[in-house]
């Protein structure tokens, strides 16, 4: 800035004083030795924003569909022509995110200002940006090296910052920063969006609006119609029946809404309609649904929305009207790729979690155990879309899925980032759903929503007969579940009363003669991955083992003498309660080189009962991690400690394996969190290889 007037008037002695002074100084200032180097700096980034952003696309096949990762665009930002972000992700089914890219360890305040600016096009403003800082190496190479060691998973380091109210702000990490391959930083892109706080406060009211709904669909009902309809959805009492029954409405509303959004040819939802809605009207278009597919999300809701409906049609529509204003909040919020209703919601219903100590994993803690158990150096053929037809990915204690989905979409990731297009990822998906993913639950209702779970994580795709239903407990045989895959490879059911399985397809479209009752098979050494959070319900300490489905003292203490016949001659302890067997289980199916990656108890690191699993892991498994954290509970509600535990099937008997013992300060509370590093302790663990923990992170 020059201060002062310029003297001497007249314009003849203004422009002499611009060129003999002004100019000169402005072009000393440009070619300056220390300008020039921050000339040269900005080319390099420049050349480094174009490599990641194409990098960046390829990393998502939608991304690279619908061309969402912009580079440098100017005009682009409402207000300013001008201003131009290093790179501006704009996916529309996820608030759109700003990165920074800079050489140097400061790069967080270019992503701090693009906060709060408002895209152009769409007008939604950016809550989240992040800061890349560019490692030094990067100087030496052209754009095209730049491009190679971002597909080889080179490591770079970034910071995540995001505004979660008009007054607060978070990074992540606190200090320093995280440290990963541009695939870990599309992951984390997608999936930390959205601040959690949000997600939330979202989830918070539409969870109270199924409280409000159910309470009003069970004053309008007589009493034996509500225990009629408990037990036909087999909860125990009818608040909860009536629960979740919203649940299962409010889960197929969305999914219509989803396969609309994705161009399936299903009825559009009547946003705009009057304060009722005809459940006859919704159950017709659910049926033209289920002759196309999809039967496991629309047949059960469109069961007892028939039910229901005819019992008290006003009543169902006043609710079903409530409904459908929740489902536009979820749209409206951008919610659709963060929240899954009845994998979030079911748990918070269950009543028989407690007494037999069956919790629901924390979405953030599943995310770290996948990146904990699979790894992209596993296998070399990702890229296949037939993969799934190969490999099997299971959990025999899968509640509503938690667990398979963040196990199946790291499987997807790696497609996607070797090359996977978004027709291969339909192959790939129906691959999945028909046979790769297996899931066993004693609950016919929560495997029915990790069943739908699960496909909504395609695009619309169709699918047949899956690998994911319920198997009873109890009964004449004292059946105990999962369990009872210690003694055969499959359960038999010769009067479809004993498993049953979630089907795209209706009994008409299936090809076989009753697609809704097939057993699941899971013969011996037949599982690659086994991800598990089991029961860990035990006969003592309070808690009594299958204390679940309203089974009577009787039938529980013949389902506890039919455990110890299965387990005799296991290297289990029953008084370690059913974690234990449920590794033992593990153990059996799984092939040699397979991979197991389990929520434990702390309990099973020291106590005496454990002694011979103990054993047995260290004699028949390698590569074994156990990583405990300070704070925290990995399973919902819980309050207790808890353990992850990551090892490979041994392909021979083993001496004894050792141990890698980790101690977290904390564990992942959000998602897109794990499989990182941070810079700040020199090493770290990331999704390469996962065993690398910083000591004290």
């Amino acid at each position: 800035r020059f201060g002062g007037q310029i003297s001497g008037g007249g314009e003849a002695k203004q422009e002499e004083f611009l060129s003999v002074f002004v100019f000169p100084a402005i072009f000393g200032c440009l070619f300056a030795p220390q300008s020039r180097m921050q000339r040269k700096d900005r080319v390099k980034e420049n050349e480094f924003n174009v490599a990641l952003g194409e990098v960046l696309r390829d990393a998502k096949a939608n991304w690279r569909r619908m061309d969402c990762v912009h580079v440098e665009r100017t005009d682009i930002i409402a207000g300013n022509a001008s201003l131009s972000p290093d790179i501006l992700v704009l996916d529309p089914r996820m608030p759109p995110v700003a990165i920074e890219c800079e050489f140097g360890s400061h790069p967080d305040g270019d992503a701090l200002g693009r906060i709060g600016l408002k895209v152009k096009e769409t007008g939604h403003e950016i809550r989240t940006a992040l800061a890349v800082s560019v490692p030094e190496r990067f100087r030496r190479m052209n754009g095209r090296e730049i491009r190679s060691a971002l597909r080889r998973r080179e490591s770079i380091a970034f910071a995540l910052h995001q505004q979660i109210s008009s007054s607060i702000r978070r990074r992540f990490p606190i200090a320093g920063f995280a440290r990963g391959s541009v695939f870990d930083l599309a992951r984390l892109v997608s999936a930390a969006a959205l601040p959690k706080e949000y997600v939330e406060a979202v989830a918070e009211k539409v969870a109270q609006r199924v409280e409000q709904t159910a309470a009003i669909l069970q004053a309008k009902l007589p009493e034996d119609q509500t225990i009629q309809i408990a037990r036909e959805i087999y909860q125990r009492s009818p608040f909860t029946a009536f629960r979740t029954t919203i649940v299962l409405w409010l889960n197929a509303l969305l999914t219509q809404q989803r396969l609309c959004v994705q161009g399936v040819d299903v009825p559009p939802i009547d946003f705009m309609g009057k304060d009722s809605v005809q459940p006859s009207a919704l159950a017709a278009d659910w049926s033209a649904i289920l002759r196309q597919n999809w039967n496991s999300i629309f047949e059960p809701a469109a069961a007892v929305l028939r039910q229901i409906g005819s019992l008290h049609p006003g009543a169902t529509g006043q609710v079903l009207r409530h409904l459908i204003r929740e489902v536009e909040r979820i749209e409206t919020s951008q919610l659709g790729l963060y929240i899954s209703i009845g994998a979030e919601l079911f748990p918070k219903l269950s009543e028989d979690r407690k007494e037999s100590a069956a919790f629901y994993t924390t979405p953030s803690a599943a995310e770290l155990l996948a990146a904990l158990t699979i790894s992209f150096e596993d296998r070399a053929d990702w890229a296949d879309a037939d993969l799934f037809r190969r490999i099997r990915m299971a959990d025999l204690a899968c509640g509503t899925g938690t667990l398979l989905r963040a196990g199946y979409s790291r499987a997807q990731d790696f497609h996607e980032q070797s090359g996977g297009t978004p027709d291969t990822l339909l192959a790939f998906h129906r691959a999945a759903m028909e046979e790769g993913l297996i899931g066993t639950d004693v609950s016919p209702i929560a495997s029915h929503f990790a069943a739908s779970s699960l496909a909504a994580i395609g695009q619309g795709d169709a699918y047949g007969d899956t690998q994911i239903g319920w198997v009873k407990v109890g009964g004449p045989n004292a059946l105990t579940g999962s369990l009872e895959y210690l003694a055969a490879g499959s359960i038999p059911d010769l009067f479809g009363e004993v498993v049953g399985a979630a089907s795209g397809r209706s009994a008409l479209q299936s090809d076989s003669s009753d697609p809704q009752k097939h057993s699941i098979s899971v013969p011996d050494a037949s599982l690659d991955y086994v991800l598990m959070n089991p029961p860990y319900s035990r006969t003592r300490g309070g808690q009594s083992a299958f204390d679940i489905a309203g089974l009577k003292d009787r039938e529980r203490a013949a389902c506890q003498k039919r455990w110890r016949e299965l387990t005799e001659g296991e290297p289990v302890s029953n008084q370690a309660g059913m974690a234990a067997s449920f590794l033992a289980l593990a153990r059996q199916k799984l092939k040699p080189g397979g991979k197991i990656g389990f929520v434990l108890p702390l309990t099973a690191a020291f106590a005496d009962a454990w002694s011979r699993t103990r054993q047995m892991i260290q004699e028949e498994f390698e590569n074994i991690i156990a990583v405990t954290a300070s704070g925290g509970s990995l399973s919902a509600d819980t309050g207790m400690q808890e353990m992850l535990l990551t090892a490979t099937r041994a392909k021979k008997s083993l001496a004894s394996s050792p141990i890698r013992c980790v101690t977290l300060r904390s564990i992942p509370s959000r998602l897109g969190e794990a499989g990182v590093e941070f810079t700040r302790s020199g090493t770290g663990f990331n999704s390469a290889q996962p065993w690398r923990l910083a000591r004290g992170y």
